[in-house]
């Protein structure tokens, strides 16, 4: 009874590591493709306030300015982290 139990749980996370579930990896594979869009679209916003700083309008215009591209590039590393996450699950599960 004891060798039973102690040998199923590692049966089934290794089933789970190796495999996935079909409607899972459809989104993942849906996410994959919304992360790129967002990526797209923040790295231009980055091009845009990069393009604002370099003419100067004032103090303050430059500081929301600056404000804004620190965000956006915060935003851009955590957008591409999850595309990093979600890309090597995609792959790994190619067909």
């Amino acid at each position: 009874m004891e060798a039973s139990t102690h040998h199923q749980p590692p049966a089934t996370g290794v089933g789970n590591a190796k495999r996935l579930n079909p409607i899972k990896l459809r989104q993942m594979r849906e996410r994959c493709g919304e992360l790129e869009e967002k990526i797209a679209d923040v790295e231009a916003e980055i091009a845009a306030c990069e393009e604002d700083l370099a003419s100067f309008v004032s103090a303050e215009e430059t500081v929301r300015v600056s404000t804004l591209l620190e965000k956006r590039r915060a935003d851009l590393s955590g957008l591409l982290a999850e595309w990093e996450q979600v890309t090597q699950v995609v792959e790994s599960h190619r067909v």
